[in-house]
């Protein structure tokens, strides 16, 4: 959770544009989601976590105006991470 956090705060500080900073909010859901295997008893709170970075994210239209559905993109900056755009 605390991961997710950190990758929700950076959001504006990685990414070359818009949709790319954006993007790292899928990240942050990605890293929510553990938290709730590790221990059931957070998923009310993992649950939000992930609604709230979801909304965050890119929209459909925004995937579809750029083209990128299924591809891969790189996160840079700190997090130096990889996400397939849904």
């Amino acid at each position: 959770m605390l991961i997710a956090e950190m990758y929700g705060e950076s959001a504006k500080h990685c990414g070359k544009d818009n949709f790319y900073q954006r993007a790292v909010y899928w990240l942050a859901a990605k890293e929510a989601k553990k938290g709730s295997r590790v221990d059931p008893t957070l998923q009310k709170l993992v649950n939000q976590y992930v609604a709230n970075y979801e909304a965050k994210a890119p929209t459909k239209e925004d995937i579809f105006l750029r083209d990128m559905s299924g591809k891969t993109i790189e996160i840079g900056c700190w997090i130096n991470s990889s996400i397939v755009v849904p």
